[in-house]
This record gives structure tokens, sequence and C-alpha cells, in this order.
């Protein structure tokens, strides 16, 4: 459910398929309630996660996931919190500048995607 609500708010892009989400108190979900929508699981891929070392002095866990674009509802715009957003092609992510995490787990997501 995180990787729908996050994917929503930071591209503007819902992961959902008809249904209602019922009554809500989060915005995200409010906007697929207002279209008719609920979150779409199904379509999730899992890629994998990571999780810093102990030392680090900034921590996460993260979860990986990859989607089929063309089951998005909306447009791709998002809240601001990132910049730049665009359509590329798989080729092409490779020579994005992102930090080590996000790179491994793009190879893996571009492994799974190719292999199938």
């Amino acid at each position: 459910m995180a990787a729908v609500r996050e994917t929503f708010e930071e591209t503007g892009l819902l992961l959902a398929e008809p249904g209602d989400v019922g009554e809500v108190a989060v915005s995200s979900w409010a906007a697929m309630r207002a279209r008719g929508v609920a979150p779409a699981l199904g379509r999730l891929t899992y890629v994998g996660r990571a999780i810093t070392p102990v030392p680090s002095p900034i921590r996460f866990h993260a979860r990986f996931f990859v989607a089929d674009a063309s089951h998005a509802v909306g447009r791709l715009g998002g809240d601001s919190e990132l910049e730049d957003l665009h359509w590329c092609p798989v080729a092409e992510l490779v020579h994005l500048p992102t930090i080590e995490v996000q790179s491994f787990m793009l190879g893996h997501a571009i492994a799974a995607l190719t292999s199938s």
C-alpha cells in the first residue's frame, strides 16, 4: 500500500484498478476514491529490499517494486518532491545519476524485466 501511495504522491500516477477504497482520511486515498479506483497491488512486482548498515548516520529500510506504467492512472507530475520527472527507455536508466542502492536495485529490476 505504501508503494502505491508514495508513487502517487511523488509522481502523480496511481497504480490502480476500478474499485472503492472506502472511507479515507489520507489525501492520496481520497484521490483514488474520487476516481473510483483502488490500489492494484497485484500489478506490483517485488524487486528486493535494502537496509542501511547500523553504523550509517542516515538509516533506511526500503522495498523496491516495478510496475507496468500502462496500468497507471493520472499524469506524470508529482508533488514537487522530485525534479525532472520524465519517461525514458530502460537502456537509459543505467546512465541516470542515482545513489548506489538505487543503481543496484535498478540493475536487478532491469534483469528481471528483460529475462521474462
